[in-house]
């Protein structure tokens, strides 16, 4: 994905949040966006991220789990190569989970309010929240390593590696993310 396109994504979502301010139906999907990345699997869970915590409802393709990486056939009989391992059932079950129990990842909620943190072309930073719960969202669209600072008032932990942060940095690896949720 190239800057020109992150520019692109970004000022479309925060319109389609002003325009539709309270559309539940302004479902996020994966879809061939991530397509745009040099090898679509190191940008997949950047937008999963994106997906299941910008406003709206995320949608789970099957296999998505696995993952699975074949572009399944449009109203046609398809067979997903299930393995019996979900390498990404874990990461998806912190991620739906946080969603689930956090209030300010609502969706089409009119006390849930979304803002952008931090301008840069390659990333992608916002913050949800919905009255005293907060949850801050970090994504690099790029394949640089960023090094975002936090302005943040109270403390954080990252979801996945239970990190706590207060101020400071955080280091994102290219096409990473992080989501900080206020403790």
């Amino acid at each position: 994905m190239n800057t020109r396109e992150v520019n692109g994504l970004i000022p479309f979502l925060i319109q389609r949040v002003r325009q539709y301010p309270n559309d539940d139906r302004a479902w996020r999907y994966l879809g061939d966006a991530y397509m745009a990345a040099k090898d679509p699997r190191d940008a997949a869970k950047a937008f999963a991220v994106l997906c299941c915590t910008w406003n709206g409802l995320p949608l789970i393709y099957s296999g998505q789990e696995l993952p699975n990486y074949k572009r399944l056939l449009f109203f046609e009989k398809d067979f997903i190569e299930w393995t019996g391992q979900c390498a990404l059932h874990e990461f998806y079950k912190k991620l739906l989970g946080l969603r689930k129990t956090n209030p300010a990842l609502r969706a089409a909620d009119p006390a849930t309010a979304a803002r952008r943190v931090y301008p840069d072309d390659r990333c992608f930073a916002f913050v949800r929240k919905s009255g005293e719960f907060e949850v801050l969202v970090f994504l690099n669209f790029s394949p640089d390593q960023l090094s975002i600072p936090i302005d943040g008032d109270g403390r954080y932990q990252e979801l996945f590696t239970g990190q706590w942060i207060e101020k400071g940095p955080v280091v994102l690896p290219p096409w990473g993310y992080g989501v900080y949720e206020k403790k």
